[in-house]
């Protein structure tokens, strides 16, 4: 991961309002380690997403349960605590503010699947059923669901609510919920102006920088 933090203004161009110097620095970030921090993985994946195969099983259920946190404005927490546990088919689950239970959440972390099939979709029907939990978000980082998966929901009817998150709908959640840390701003940019994000978000530039 390379990041450029920018000097004061050197000099006014003639084909530019400012040029700045900048220097690189490198940083390697390894996001096979188990050790390596979630905010440093989603960085790197928002540059390089195909690279989602070589990330832990347990580093994509950190991942997902870090991205859901903000897409969907609740708590979310890991299942188990134990990571030898078995987890009975469900990896997280979405809470209320109140501690209520909303909906369970199944992650997948695909090396060499491109396409998720429906058997493990089912299976984690049967582990809501069992725990009747009304609600299911069965997150992918497979590209997309076989036509059988996708059938899956509307099959269900009202007996359950179940989503489908592909590896290309998780990918736009990153880049909705994500900065790049080398985002440099021109000085032509104002304060007031108004932006809009992936997601169709008004946003002011104080707000897109957290400042």
């Amino acid at each position: 991961m390379t990041k450029s933090h920018p000097s004061l203004p050197k000099y006014k161009g003639a084909n530019s309002e400012w040029a700045y110097s900048y220097h690189p620095v490198i940083e390697q970030v390894d996001i096979t380690s188990n050790k390596v921090a979630i905010a440093d993985i989603r960085q790197h994946l928002l540059k390089n997403w195909e690279d989602r195969k070589l990330i832990s099983a347990g580093k994509a259920e950190s991942l997902v349960e870090s991205l859901l946190k903000e897409h969907l404005k609740c708590d979310v927490f890991s299942s188990t605590a134990n990571v030898n546990k078995p987890d009975g088919g469900i990896d997280l689950f979405v809470a209320h503010d109140n501690g209520e239970v909303k909906a369970a959440v199944q992650v997948k972390r695909r090396i060499t699947k491109d396409v998720e099939p429906v058997t493990e979709v089912r299976n984690f029907v049967g582990a809501l059923a069992i725990e009747n939990i009304q609600k299911g978000i069965f997150v992918t980082t497979a590209e997309r669901y076989s036509s059988v998966a996708r059938d899956i929901p509307e099959k269900l009817n009202s007996r359950l609510e179940l989503e489908l998150i592909s590896g290309n709908e998780l990918f736009d959640i990153l880049k909705c919920f994500t900065k790049p840390d080398d985002l440099i701003i021109p000085p032509y940019v104002k304060a007031d102006m108004m932006w809009k994000d992936n997601c169709g978000n008004s946003l002011k530039l104080e707000e897109i920088l957290n400042v």
